[in-house]
């Protein structure tokens, strides 16, 4: 642990560490499902992003709050391998489904946002 405390003093002294930016599309299923009152699994909005920060192993708190705030976006932490931090935001639908339950017009929907968000993305750059 004292390991990883010294990896983020090092690299927020390092600011010019390069960061991969990931963009993630959460639109429902099993990965980000909860169980409700009768035990089933469902898919339950705010819940998959909230769920994300608890575990070390996919966000990198000290450092995400350090370098972006408290709400800011989920970072990756670093492994003796990566030459650079992920940084990564999850867009979460507003109507969650399951991908059994998707059809044509969900999968457009999908392909739309990707493209759209990559313009905005090389316009930022």
């Amino acid at each position: 642990m004292e390991s990883i405390k010294r990896n983020v003093a090092d690299d927020m002294a390092n600011t010019d560490r390069p960061e991969g930016r990931v963009l993630v599309l959460y639109t429902g299923g099993t990965i980000g499902m909860m169980r409700n009152e009768q035990g089933a699994l469902v898919p339950i909005a705010n819940s998959f992003v909230k769920n994300l920060r608890k575990y070390p192993q996919l966000h990198d708190r000290e450092y995400a709050e350090k370098r972006f705030g408290a709400m800011g976006p989920l970072v990756l932490p670093m492994t003796a391998t990566d030459s650079r931090r992920v940084v990564y935001n999850v867009f979460e639908y507003s109507n969650l489904c399951d991908s059994c339950n998707m059809t044509m017009d969900e999968w457009i929907r999908i392909a739309n946002d990707i493209k759209a968000r990559e313009y905005k993305l090389s316009i930022k750059i």
